[in-house]
């Protein structure tokens, strides 16, 4: 949803906005923008009606309805709870109601000492929801005539879903692994892997984890094991709409370092880092480029 700055109201400011169906939210001016200025925020911002009764959620002392036993679920205003094991003393325990979406969550440490990063950081997020399209090489660091030491290309497809009770936007998708035989030419017509790709990134857009196998080998094969990384926000421009974030995990081959550059105007990010290969090691580049807002990628 787009927000023109009001009149008298400076950056780092806090103005009410109205959605078109009705509700009304509570916005933060990004940095760097003048009265008359646009800028976007996310309709699952807080709606000022709902916050009052979740700020500061505490955790609340609960007891286990009869009939019901450890590790079973019962209902709560709404939540569904599961009774703890082993089954709490005097059949009391303590639960932390969850933040659901439209609730303000307890503010981060971002969201105190920088409200327009944070509010970008979350905005930023949100636009990352639909179908994303990648493309990518990565390069040895030495030559060798071998299929898995060769220049290789990377193409593929991943969608981002809406945020979840979670409070994570989920990630699916594939990426295909091509190399070209004759003597590494920068040809992609020889597939030597299929990536199956998941991830979750949380709803502030400061963190992310992903996950991504070849499914072409079988789990126990050393080259068929998960990559894992963790990714955490660097640094955010609201005035620009770009972020960078760090990451790092390993993979069957080793350790999986860089960093992940977001451009919020343009819908693309670039992920550059060093990864494991069969010898040595290699640079690896990939762009993605959202091309539509929703779908199924599995």
């Amino acid at each position: 949803m787009e927000v023109v700055v009001p009149d008298g109201v400076a950056p780092g400011q806090a103005v009410q906005v109205q959605t078109p169906d009705g509700a009304m939210l509570e916005a933060v001016v990004p940095q760097g923008l003048r009265p008359g200025d646009k800028f976007l925020i996310t309709t699952e911002q807080v709606p000022l009606a709902a916050v009052a009764p979740y700020l500061g959620s505490q955790p609340i002392e609960l007891t286990v309805p009869k009939g019901v036993n450890a590790g079973q679920t019962f209902v709560y205003q709404g939540y569904e709870v599961q009774c703890p094991r082993p089954f709490p003393r005097g059949g009391r325990f303590m639960w932390t109601p969850p933040v659901q979406p439209g609730m303000m969550p307890v503010p981060t440490e971002m969201e105190r000492e920088d409200p327009a990063g944070a509010a970008a950081a979350r905005d930023l997020a949100a636009k990352m929801v639909g179908n994303w399209k990648i493309e990518g090489r990565t390069c040895p660091s030495c030559f060798c005539p071998l299929i898995w030491v060769m220049p290789q290309f990377h193409t593929g497809e991943h969608t981002v879903h809406p945020l979840n009770a979670n409070q994570q936007y989920s990630l699916t998708g594939f990426r295909e692994i091509w190399v070209c035989p004759f003597l590494g030419l920068p040809i992609p017509c020889c597939p030597i892997a299929y990536l199956k790709m998941t991830g979750e990134f949380s709803a502030d857009g400061t963190a992310f984890t992903s996950k991504y196998r070849n499914i072409n080998k079988s789990e126990w094969d050393p080259m068929g094991k998960w990559s894992s990384l963790t990714g955490k926000l660097t640094s955010v421009d609201a005035k620009t709409q770009r972020a960078t974030w760090s990451f790092d995990g390993r993979g069957p081959l080793g350790r999986i370092s860089g960093t992940r550059e977001v451009d919020g105007r343009a819908m693309t990010y670039t992920d550059r880092a060093k990864v494991g290969m069969v010898c040595g090691s290699g640079e690896l580049t990939l762009t993605a480029t959202k091309v539509g807002a929703g779908g199924n990628v599995v």
